[in-house]
C-alpha cells in the first residue's frame, strides 16, 4: 500500500519524466510523436489533479490548519487545467502548442516543488491517515485510468528511440 504523499510523488516524477522526453525529442519527433507525449502528460495531470482534488486537499483541510496554503493550491490547479485546455484546443503545428507545453512544464514544477516543501510537511504533521488516504486515492486513480479512452499508441520509451534513434530517453530519465 502507497501513502497518500509516496502517491502524489510518484505522479509527479511519470508527469516530470514526459516533460523532459518532449524536451529531450522536440526537434526531432513527429507531430504524432509530441502529441502523444503532450495528451500523455495531460491525462496523467487530469488524473492527479483529480485525486488531490477530491480526496487529498479535502482531508487535509479537515486535518490540518493551512487554509491560505490549500487555496494556493486550488488557484495553481486551474491555471494547470486552462493550460491543458488550451493544449487540447490546439492543433499540433500550431505555433504556440510547444511554448504553451513548455511554459505548462515550468508550471508544473513550481506546483512539485510547491507541494514537496510545503503541504507535504503540512500533510505529515496533520491528524491524517496518510496511509488510509493513500489507499483511497489508489482505488479514485484506478477508477479514472478506467475510464480513460486511448487508442493504442506507442510508449515514451518508443517515441523517444524512434526520434533519436534510442538515446532521447536515457537523456530524459
Amino acid at each position: 500500500m502507497s501513502n497518500a504523499i509516496a502517491l502524489l510523488s510518484e505522479q509527479h516524477r511519470d508527469i516530470i519524466e514526459a516533460f523532459a522526453l518532449f524536451e529531450a525529442v522536440r526537434e526531432d519527433a513527429s507531430a504524432e510523436c509530441r502529441q502523444s507525449i503532450v495528451e500523455d502528460a495531460c491525462d496523467s495531470l487530469e488524473m492527479h489533479d483529480r485525486i488531490a482534488e477530491e480526496i487529498f486537499y479535502p482531508a487535509l483541510d479537515a486535518g490540518g490548519d493551512s487554509p491560505r496554503l490549500i487555496e494556493e493550491a486550488g488557484v495553481k490547479r486551474r491555471v494547470a487545467r486552462h493550460l491543458i485546455e488550451q493544449l487540447r484546443s490546439m492543433d499540433v503545428d500550431d505555433a504556440r502548442y510547444d511554448a504553451t507545453f513548455t511554459v505548462l512544464g515550468q508550471y508544473v514544477r513550481y506546483h512539485v516543488e510547491m507541494e514537496s516543501s510545503r503541504v507535504f510537511p503540512e500533510a505529515r504533521r496533520a491528524a491524517i491517515d496518510l496511509d488510509a488516504l493513500g489507499a483511497r486515492m489508489l482505488k479514485r486513480l484506478q477508477e479514472l485510468r478506467l475510464r480513460r479512452p486511448r487508442a493504442e499508441q506507442p510508449s515514451r520509451a518508443e517515441h523517444a528511440a524512434s526520434a533519436t534513434g534510442g538515446s532521447a530517453y536515457a537523456a530524459a530519465g
